[in-house]
């Protein structure tokens, strides 16, 4: 089924360090597949394997790939030269547009990746507040920097190095002195974040937090729990700010933020943006966000709002403007996932599905509720993973850490094969 992939993929790791180039690409079973077409709701494989996609690049496709409108405005643009090495008027229109619709944002900058807007919003809040502690949450991601790939997995005691917080460091290289600032507690967890806060609000610059947890499963916060955290964090003149890498232009186009109804004073959106197009930015106070200038806060890059990522951009937010999207993709949701629990109660099989607007997870657990990373650890991950092997041996595709991306070119039909894949894959873990 996967001969052409298993040897490309042999052929790669002489050429490619590891094989990929991104870790994240090798946690895929049997190997990591490659991939030669993409269409629509469809991806299809060098062995001509097609699949119904869910994993959607890990989250960014929310249209469908090489949606029309966008490619031919990006193609449109390419005539005119692809980077400036200045400013252009697509990125202040783009700019203008994010103002208006992210209910925290009064000023913007462009990067290129989720982590390095993260790294700029840590540098922002460190200077505005002249202190020096990040304070984040266990089993959240914020990108894969020394200062922000902390505590994902924090139970996990795999090449263990910790700071003098009891922070983890997740990778082989990172160097203590790097993370040593930066504090991880449990999520929803009102009670300890005050007592955090107490004992450390002369030193925290900042907190930082995805308000929806989707990197691990799709935990909401608690009822009031953002609430006090923004209270709290506005009484200490502590910088709150939201990773909303995977929640922005999911939910709704004002992120969770407007979902949620809770203003950060910085945010960080990607992914979902510029349909696949590599552009992320950092919006928030203008306070803040106007210490980034000659004289003061640092922040650059070659590719920062290029011509053709910014086109990308406008283009996706206005179809997903005039098509009123989210309505769909939260229906598309809803009926998929009731399917799904129906078909595992038959089976007799302990699954727990949480979701919001086009984003969902599945965790092989008994557990009715998941509210933060603790709760997780309970999941079965084994099963998930023959789970996630059989659905794509069965035409389906989904990230490998269990969570689904729904997009605009998702049918009917698509949703029919899903179900009955469901419930083979489903059958076999039995």
């Amino acid at each position: 089924m996967y001969s052409k992939s298993k040897k490309k993929f042999k052929e790669s790791k002489k050429f490619l360090a590891g094989g990929v180039s991104s870790h994240y690409r090798l946690i895929f079973d049997p190997i990591p597949l490659t991939y030669k077409y993409a269409k629509g709701s469809k991806l299809i494989d060098i062995d001509n394997n097609e699949y119904i996609d869910f994993a959607l690049g890990a989250g960014p496709i929310v249209l469908g790939h090489a949606p029309k409108e966008v490619i031919k405005s990006v193609s449109k643009s390419l005539k005119k030269g692809q980077l400036y090495y200045g400013q252009h008027n697509t990125e202040l229109e783009l700019a203008k547009k994010i103002v208006k619709i992210i209910p925290s944002a009064e000023r913007v900058r462009f990067a290129s990746s989720g982590s390095e807007a993260v790294h700029a919003a840590i540098r922002v809040s460190r200077n505005f507040t002249k202190r020096k502690i990040i304070l984040k949450f266990d089993g959240q991601y914020h990108g894969w920097f020394d200062n922000e790939y902390i505590s994902i997995n924090p139970q996990n005691k795999k090449n263990s190095n910790f700071n003098s917080f009891g922070a983890k460091l997740e990778s082989p290289g990172q160097h203590v002195g790097s993370a040593e600032d930066i504090i991880s507690i449990a999520w929803n967890n009102v009670k300890l974040f005050k007592k955090t806060i107490q004992k450390y609000k002369k030193d925290i610059a900042a907190v930082i937090m995805e308000p929806i947890m989707c990197n691990t499963c799709v935990i909401l916060p608690k009822k009031n729990f953002l609430e006090e955290v923004r209270e709290i964090c506005s009484k200490n003149k502590i910088v709150l700010i939201f990773d909303e890498v995977i929640t922005g232009f999911r939910i709704n186009l004002g992120g969770a933020q407007k979902h949620l109804k809770v203003n950060p004073d910085l945010s960080i959106f990607a992914k979902g943006i510029a349909s696949g197009f590599s552009l992320s930015c950092l919006v928030g106070k203008k306070d803040i966000m106007d210490t980034f200038n000659l004289n003061n806060v640092v922040h650059g890059g070659t590719y920062n709002s290029s011509v053709i990522n910014t086109v990308a951009a406008l283009q996706t937010i206005k179809e997903m403007e005039k098509k009123k999207i989210f309505i769909k993709l939260n229906n598309y949701r809803i009926k998929l996932t009731n399917a799904f629990k129906k078909i595992a109660k038959k089976q007799k099989i302990s699954i727990n599905i949480q979701g919001v607007g086009s984003i969902f997870h599945i965790s092989f657990t008994s557990k009715k509720k998941v509210d933060d990373y603790e709760d997780y650890l309970s999941s079965d991950n084994k099963k998930l993973r023959s789970f996630i092997q059989n659905m794509q041996n069965n035409g389906i595709r989904i990230t490998g850490r269990g969570a689904w991306f729904i997009s605009y070119a998702h049918t009917t039909k698509d949703m029919i094969k899903t179900i009955s894949a469901f419930e083979k894959s489903l059958s076999k873990l039995s």
